[in-house]
């Protein structure tokens, strides 16, 4: 599960006092919700956030992160209800954090205050090192070479198969189509296909470790709003285990969007391996590790294009290697008076903390990240 956004309507008549302001209502709702997932505990202090979700207007954040995680609500508008949105950064990091599944978090967020459910839910299923061109599915797709069926159940509860015509569309990069859409951006559900290993090296992203590890990484993500989300918040308050969680994501998957050949009839083979997928009982599910990787960035920079290895050249050449000491003594001085800025101010008080928990030394952080190094050197 890649995001989702959690809608909480309060119940009339469980919170008595000031009945009648929704302000007071609202963040009161937003108080009891973050006690019990523990978000200041995990996420940190609660502050105002300036991007409230669409629609909304007043929204809380928790903590300095890089992604974005927010509670809002709209003060004029208590039918709308208090909007809970973890994009798929901030539900990484919450998972492995809390130690909790997508079904646990749920679960814990019911109260007896309000209602919740899901107004939006992303599923995913990732393709490591299997043979798919995203191209050639996209142009087969559109000359009906490759047919979507969906699976439905007739009047008498039997599983049936629709033949479904969709909205394909795809994005060309460098002569290639990288990503393809199925369905339309106003349906219940919608099917992004696309390769997220190019997508991860283009943006160096939170994942390019296992990007660079790989030959290939195709990712197919299912956005489900609206009625389908809300009926996924009933599937998900039932779960009780990480087993029948892979097997509901793996189902829906395939519930809506199975891939058959025209031609043979037969389901196509990475359809093929996430219908296995229902029935094997050993797969696990668990949070990837959410990694910055802005910090190597930077030292990438000034190794490689910054004119920094040019000037201890030259200081190294004149004087020797007790230049190249006199020269790091006097940034070193220099540093002293640097007057830092908002960015960088930004950045540390989002990740000072999670780097010097992570690495011992700046020495172990170079270690560890090598291979990102390495890479990002070479391009």
């Amino acid at each position: 599960m890649d995001e989702f956004t959690l809608v909480l309507q309060y119940k009339n008549g469980s919170i008595i006092k000031n009945e009648c302001d929704w302000d007071y209502i609202a963040n009161k709702i937003i108080d009891i919700f973050a006690s019990k997932l523990d978000l200041e505990q995990i996420l940190g202090k609660k502050e105002v956030e300036k991007t409230a979700p669409l629609g909304y207007k007043v929204a809380y954040k928790y903590g300095q992160h890089d992604f974005y995680f927010s509670i809002a609500y709209h003060p004029l508008h208590r039918n709308m209800g208090i909007c809970v949105k973890f994009s798929a950064q901030s539900l990484g990091y919450y998972t492995r954090e809390s130690n909790l599944a997508i079904y646990e978090i749920i679960k814990i967020s019911e109260s007896g205050n309000y209602t919740i459910r899901l107004s939006r839910v992303d599923l995913t299923v990732d393709y490591i090192d299997y043979d798919i061109d995203i191209s050639k599915l996209y142009f087969d797709y559109v000359n009906k070479k490759v047919l979507i069926y969906q699976e439905l159940e007739d009047k008498n509860g039997h599983n049936i198969l629709r033949l479904c015509n969709l909205k394909c569309s795809g994005i060309i990069s460098e002569e290639k189509i990288n990503t393809l859409y199925i369905g339309s951006n106003q349906s219940k559900v919608r099917l992004r296909v696309y390769d997220k290993k190019l997508e991860q090296l283009q943006k160096k992203g939170n994942y390019l470790d296992r990007a660079i590890q790989c030959e290939s990484w195709v990712r197919f993500e299912v956005v489900f709003k609206s009625d389908f989300a809300h009926q996924i918040t009933d599937k998900l308050l039932v779960i009780k285990n990480q087993n029948e969680l892979i097997n509901l994501i793996a189902s829906l998957i395939c519930q809506k969007f199975t891939f058959y050949h025209e031609e043979s009839k037969e389901v196509m083979g990475f359809s093929q391996e996430l219908k296995r997928l229902v029935l094997n009982k050993s797969k696990k599910i668990k949070s990837a590790k959410v990694n910055n990787y802005s910090l190597i960035s930077d030292l990438v920079y000034h190794n490689k294009n910054s004119g920094l290895m040019s000037l201890m050249y030259k200081i190294q050449s004149i004087w020797g290697e007790k230049g190249l000491i006199e020269m790091q003594q006097y940034f070193f001085h220099q540093s002293n008076f640097y007057i830092i800025n908002n960015d960088c101010k930004d950045w540390l008080n989002k990740n000072k903390e999670q780097h010097k928990e992570n690495y011992e030394s700046f020495n172990a952080y170079v270690e560890k990240n090598k291979k990102i190094i390495n890479y990002l050197m070479k391009v």
